[in-house]
């Protein structure tokens, strides 16, 4: 049977855990002891049913333009299923290489710092605790460091190989593991491909452009946008798709300044001056200080086009009394949220250059929203229901000037 070794190096700071768990020493209200994942040598590292399912996920986005049951049947000649049994074999090959960091840990993470912003979730800020926090420990968040490397060998028929391959290149140019790796966190290049960036930083753009067409068949770097969105988050014959590349930074962090940059400009509101907060995000914070605000029975006047960036969206003002708060979602009926989670559509990565220097990658999946046309955009205790706003934030956002 065909064997095929290859590599993960990690290049940002991955947020990712197995099964082991262990108590922090602290208790909660309910005098119940505050168990944590295990981040590190003395956990499982990164594990295989979590590379399986990034791997499927990229699976799917390149073979969007055959038929849905065609696409299942194929996923599971490579992937497996319970009907078709295991499919490629991936395990462990040589010893794993990989250390942990505490982000945050001896700095001051400002709710606006770029770590804090684009780690949200994984990390929160704190003024209490002056640090960052996570349900991982009570004041910083492990993560398995940069230079971190897992060997794996893949065992399977010659067309299982060869599918993988493509799926590792995919992951290995635009993604990553890990919560929030939609966000730059967990970038992971892949030893064991065909793939040689260029040495000269000048180059990458075109190079990103080239893979990309390469593996999807489309020109990335010059979509049409034509025909109907694409039902979940793929490459298709529509080219709703595209990237931005720069290159040149002196480490991850600098990419990550440079994402939270874009961001800043294109949805960041500021409370302390408003006057300074890009258009889109004055408009929205009006549209939802305005609905909160509005009398019985509540009707929305607006969605904000923030939301597009993903959803949970539950924006809000914890510095008016009494503190207010929005919850949107997809429903079919008012009065019902039915979908209050849905992934970025954006893919940021952190790409490290042949020469040492970094470079950020974003890739917008444009596609249907909810994936059902039927689907509307609502909030908590409001009474009408309104189309999904559009793609304009992500648009300013990929269209920013200093990309």
């Amino acid at each position: 049977m065909p064997k095929y070794d290859f590599s993960l190096h990690v290049i940002s700071p991955m947020f990712i855990a197995g099964c082991m768990e262990e108590g922090t020493g602290t208790y909660d209200r309910n005098h119940q002891q505050v168990m944590h994942r295990i981040i590190g040598p003395e956990g499982d590292g990164l594990r295989i049913p979590s590379l399986r399912g990034v791997l499927r996920y990229w699976f799917r986005s390149l073979n969007y333009d055959v038929d849905a049951k065609a696409v299942f049947a194929k996923e599971a000649e490579v992937f497996g299923s319970t009907e078709t049994g295991q499919g490629v074999r991936i395990i462990p090959a040589r010893e794993q290489k990989f250390g942990v960091q505490k982000v945050g840990k001896g700095e001051w993470l400002d709710a606006g710092y770029h770590d804090a912003y684009l780690g949200y979730g994984p990390l929160l800020f704190d003024r209490n605790l002056g640090g960052s926090t996570s349900h991982n420990d009570s004041r910083h968040r492990e993560a398995i460091v940069p230079g971190s490397v897992f060997n794996f060998r893949a065992c399977g028929t010659d067309g299982q190989i060869n599918e993988l391959k493509k799926c590792l290149m995919l992951l290995s140019i635009f993604g990553g593991l890990g919560s929030r790796n939609r966000r730059g966190w967990g970038s992971v290049w892949v030893e064991g491909l065909d793939l040689h960036p260029p040495n000269d930083p000048t180059q990458m753009r075109s190079w990103f452009g080239q893979q990309a067409q390469e593996l999807t068949g489309f020109d990335l770097l010059n979509p049409t946008h034509t025909g109907s969105e694409p039902a979940y988050s793929a490459f298709s014959s529509l080219t709703h798709a595209k990237i931005k590349v720069l290159t040149q930074s002196k480490s991850y962090r600098d990419v990550f300044a440079f994402f939270y940059k874009i961001f800043k400009d294109t949805r960041l509101y500021d409370f302390r001056n408003p006057g300074s907060s890009p258009p889109v995000a004055q408009s929205d914070h009006t549209t939802e200080c305005r609905d909160w605000s509005s009398h019985a029975p509540k009707r929305l006047s607006g969605i904000p086009q923030r939301l597009a960036f993903g959803m949970p969206y539950n924006p809000g003002n914890n510095r008016k009394r009494p503190p207010w708060m929005m919850e949107y979602g997809g429903t079919t009926k008012a009065g019902e949220l039915t979908v209050i989670r849905r992934a970025s559509p954006i893919h940021l990565k952190v790409f490290q250059n042949p020469n040492g220097t970094f470079s950020a990658v974003a890739l917008f999946l444009r596609s249907q929203f909810f994936g059902d046309p039927t689907m509307r955009m609502g909030a908590k205790g409001f009474t009408n229901i309104l189309p999904f706003p559009g793609w304009g934030a992500i648009n300013q956002f990929m269209n920013h000037r200093n990309w």
